[in-house]
C-alpha cells in the first residue's frame, strides 16, 4: 500500500492539473472571442468598459460569465464595449478638438454667440457692450494692477495686521495626485513655478492657499520670499493661507510645534499668517483642542482659521472662548450651500469667509459650453473628477449647459467671460471676503491671471442674479442631497452618515 504522503502528493497533482486545463481552456475562450479591454483609471476608480447606454461593465460579470462559459452573452458583451470604446473615442476627440480652438479664440460673432445660447441676435443686442465679446480678453500685463478694493485686512495676534488680497491663489495643482494622466503635474517645472509665484506677487497677487500634501507648494512660496528680483514691499506683503489637517503623530504638544516649526520653515517666515484647521471626524473631540492651541499658546500663529466648518461646530468653539478668525469653505453658482445657515452666521459674528471651488475645477467656463457630457475618461484630473459628481448630483448635464448658457449671456453684457461672472457671483455674496482660484503653476499657458484681475473692473446687477437663479432653482437642493458643509469630506459610519458633529 502507498504511503499517505504519496497519495497526498498525487492528489495534489492531479487538482494542479485540472486547474491548470481550467484557466488554459478560459485562455483559449479570450483568445478565440477576441479580447475586451478593461482598463483601470489611475484614480482608484472602477473597472471600465461600455454598455450601449454607457453604463460601465461590472468585471466581476465578466469572469462569471467566462467561468460558466457562457459564449453567447460574452460575444454580446464584447460587441457592447467595442461600440462604445468607439463612441468614446470619437466623442472625446470632439471634446479635444473643441476645447483646443476655444483656446485660441481672440473673439467672437454675435450670431455665434446667439447660436451657443439659443436666443435671438436682436436680444443679445439690446446690451450693447462697449467692446467686442470675447472669450478671452488681451490685456497687457504691463498695465494690470489690484486696486485698493481687491484687498481687505485682518487683525493678528499682537497688533499684527494681515493683508489679504481677495482674489486668492490656490496651489494644489502642484501635488503629484492632480493629475491622472501626468502623475508628475507641475512638479516636473519646480523653477519654472517659483518664476510664475514671483511674478503673480510682482502684478499685486500676493495671497496664496496652500497644504502640506501639496508637496513643493510650501517651500516654492518660501523661496519667492528670498528671491532678489522680487521688491523688498512685495516680498513683505506676501500672505499664506495655510490649510493643516493633522494626524494622529501631531496629537502632543511636542508633535504640534515641531509640525508647525517645519511650516515656517519651508515658508521662510517668522509667522504664518492664516492657519486652518481642517477636521474630518467630529466624534473625536481633540479639535477643540487644536484650536485652543494655535489660538493661545503659539504666538508666532498670527490668525487662526478653520476650513470646512459648519454652523455647529463654529458655534462650540465660541462657546469655549475660542475666536475664529476665518472659515474656508465650498461655494459657486451651483454648490450654494453656505448660503442657507453658513454665510449668515458668519457674517453676523464678523468672521471672514474664503471660497473655494468657485469655478468648479474650471467647469464653469467657456470650454465646456456646448459640449457633449463627458465621461470618466474625459476628465484630466481630480478636480474635475469631483466636480462633475457635484454636477450630476445638483441637476445633470443638459441643466448645467442651460447654467452656462445664462452666464454667457451675462458675461457678453458686462464685456467678460464666464469664469468671471461666476466669480464675481461669489465674491459678491454677503461674509465673502475672498475667493481662491487655482492655476497650473509653471504652466503659463493655461494660467488665466490677468484676464481674472478683472474681477474687480465690474459688479453683477439684480437682474443678472435673478437670471441666474432662474436656472440654479430648478436643480436639487446640494443641502438635503450632499450635507451640510464639508460634509463630502468627513468620515461616515457603516450607514454612510456623517459621524457625530458635537464636540462630546
Amino acid at each position: 500500500m502507498a504511503p499517505l504522503r504519496s497519495s497526498a502528493a498525487n492528489l495534489l497533482a492531479v487538482g494542479s492539473t485540472l486547474l491548470l486545463f481550467h484557466f488554459g481552456n478560459l485562455e483559449s475562450r479570450r483568445k478565440k472571442l477576441g479580447s475586451i479591454t478593461f482598463r483601470r483609471e489611475k484614480c482608484g476608480g472602477p473597472l471600465r468598459g461600455g454598455g450601449e447606454d454607457g453604463v460601465p461593465l461590472d468585471h466581476v460579470e465578466v469572469e462569471k460569465l467566462e467561468r460558466l462559459g457562457d459564449m453567447r452573452e460574452l460575444k454580446k458583451l464584447q460587441k457592447a464595449a467595442r461600440k462604445a470604446s468607439l463612441e468614446g473615442a470619437e466623442k472625446r476627440q470632439r471634446l479635444h478638438e473643441y476645447r483646443e480652438s476655444s483656446k485660441h479664440k481672440a473673439g467672437i460673432s454675435i450670431e455665434k454667440l446667439a447660436s451657443s445660447v439659443n436666443i435671438s441676435v436682436k436680444e443679445l443686442e439690446k446690451y450693447e457692450p462697449g467692446a467686442p465679446f470675447r472669450w478671452t480678453h488681451g490685456v497687457d500685463p504691463s498695465n494690470v494692477t489690484v486696486p485698493e478694493n481687491g484687498y481687505f485686512y485682518m487683525q493678528g495676534k499682537g497688533g499684527r495686521k494681515v493683508r489679504i488680497c481677495r482674489l486668492i491663489t490656490g496651489t494644489w495643482q502642484l501635488g503629484r495626485w492632480y493629475n491622472f494622466k501626468d502623475t508628475g503635474g507641475a512638479m516636473k517645472n519646480t523653477p519654472d513655478a517659483i518664476e510664475h509665484v514671483s511674478e503673480k506677487a510682482r502684478l499685486g497677487f500676493t495671497t496664496f492657499e496652500t497644504a502640506p500634501q501639496y508637496e513643493k507648494a510650501l517651500s516654492i512660496i518660501g523661496s519667492i520670499r528670498s528671491k532678489k528680483e522680487l521688491p523688498t514691499t512685495t516680498k513683505r506683503n506676501i500672505t499664506t493661507l495655510l490649510r493643516w489637517a493633522p494626524t494622529f503623530t501631531d496629537y502632543y504638544e511636542d508633535g504640534i510645534n515641531n509640525t508647525l516649526d517645519d511650516f515656517r520653515r519651508l515658508l521662510n517666515c517668522e509667522h504664518i499668517d492664516i492657519l486652518t484647521l481642517h477636521w474630518a471626524n467630529f466624534s473625536i473631540p481633540s479639535w477643540i483642542d487644536f484650536l485652543r492651541h494655535f489660538r493661545f499658546r503659539d504666538p508666532k500663529v498670527s490668525i487662526v482659521g478653520v476650513t470646512n466648518f459648519p454652523k455647529a461646530q463654529m458655534q462650540i468653539a465660541r462657546d469655549e472662548g475660542i475666536k475664529i478668525g476665518c472659515n474656508t469653505v465650498a461655494l459657486s453658482v451651483i454648490d450654494q450651500r453656505p448660503l442657507k445657515d453658513l454665510l449668515p452666521y458668519c457674517k453676523a459674528k464678523k468672521i471672514p469667509v474664503f471660497a473655494y471651488g468657485v469655478l468648479m475645477g474650471g467647469f464653469l467656463s467657456e470650454l465646456w459650453l456646448n459640449v457633449p457630457e463627458p465621461d470618466d475618461r474625459d476628465l484630466e484630473n481630480a478636480s474635475l473628477d469631483k466636480y462633475f459628481v457635484m454636477i450630476r448630483r445638483w441637476g445633470g448635464w443638459r441643466l448645467f449647459q442651460r447654467l452656462l448658457q445664462t452666464l454667457a449671456v451675462i458675461a457678453y453684457k458686462h464685456n467678460k467671460t464666464i469664469p468671471l461672472v461666476a466669480m464675481r457671483f461669489v465674491l459678491e455674496q454677503p461674509g465673502v471676503e475672498g475667493i481662491i482660484v487655482g492655476n497650473r503653476l509653471g504652466f503659463p499657458t493655461s494660467d488665466y491671471t490677468i484676464e481674472n484681475a478683472e474681477i474687480f473692473s465690474f459688479c453683477l446687477d439684480s437682474t443678472d442674479f435673478d437670471d441666474i437663479k432662474r436656472v440654479t432653482s430648478q436643480g436639487r437642493d446640494l443641502f438635503r442631497k450632499v450635507g451640510e458643509v464639508g460634509s463630502e469630506y468627513r468620515i461616515r459610519d457603516e450607514q454612510g452618515h456623517v459621524l457625530s458633529v458635537s464636540a462630546q
